[in-house]
């Protein structure tokens, strides 16, 4: 009788889930809101700790006083803005290595409008060229 022995491997331990506070979510929401539509970033982490208190007071009347366009800024949602933020800039960072690989120069391209100028140029010049 032969026997055979199953080793199974060893139990994985899962990292421990870092949570963090208000103050940190509210500094890297609000870094994101800042620097998720500009051009130039390509980090998709940050961090802008607002320090002046009168700022920070504003801010929160106009929350109270136009619930509607800026509602409350709970935890779920600054969390869900981060993640969307994050998403479109890893995505603009996909276009640009795109755009290099096409030939851009990424220094010359300094908007999101002069890089679709760049694409349409390149694509209309493909399509003369096979088509010559």
């Amino acid at each position: 009788m032969n026997a055979v022995i199953l080793q199974l491997p060893a139990k994985a331990q899962r990292a421990a889930k870092r949570r963090l506070n208000r103050v940190d979510v509210d500094a890297r929401h609000s870094w994101m809101m800042e620097n998720r539509d500009k051009w130039e970033n390509e980090e998709t982490e940050g961090a802008k700790y607002e320090t002046n208190i009168n700022v920070i007071r504003l801010t929160s009347e106009l929350r109270k006083m136009w619930p509607d366009e800026y509602g409350p800024l709970t935890m779920a949602r600054m969390r869900r803005d981060i993640i969307e933020g994050r998403k479109r800039i890893e995505k603009r960072n996909r276009v640009k290595a795109w755009l290099q690989s096409l030939g851009a120069d990424l220094d010359a391209i300094t908007t999101p409008e002069q890089a679709l100028f760049f694409t349409f140029e390149r694509m209309h010049s493909r399509e003369l060229s096979t088509s010559a």
